[in-house]
């Protein structure tokens, strides 16, 4: 039976939302219960304060480097790729956190 449990889709990529996690993305907890009713979103838990202050630091990171080009009149395809990583952060963090609020339903379907 322990071979099975090992065999899980949640179990086998809890390492790598655990990265996710570090780096301010994908708020769940729980998740290296091998139960899923263990795994969960929570709004009030520290992964999700650590994912929203690294959402609004990337959306503040995005916001000044964009006034600044635009200031100093260097606002060019040539140097945007500040501006580019950023956006594309930040829609990722959307992406993760959505994701992540609905992870239970979508682990279900993997039972």
């Amino acid at each position: 039976m322990k071979f099975e449990d090992d065999k899980k889709f949640h179990i086998i990529i809890a390492p790598v939302l655990a990265i996710a996690q570090f780096f301010g993305l994908f708020p769940v907890t729980g998740i290296f219960s091998k139960n899923i009713n263990n795994i969960a979103f929570k709004w009030l838990s520290i992964r999700t304060v650590h994912s929203i202050v690294w959402l609004i630091s990337v959306i503040a990171f995005f916001y000044f480097e964009f006034i600044g080009k635009i200031r100093d009149g260097n606002l060019n395809p040539k140097n945007s790729n500040g501006i580019v990583f950023c956006a594309t952060s930040i829609f990722a963090g959307i992406f993760f956190f959505n994701l992540a609020k609905d992870w239970h339903e979508i682990l279900k379907l993997f039972k």
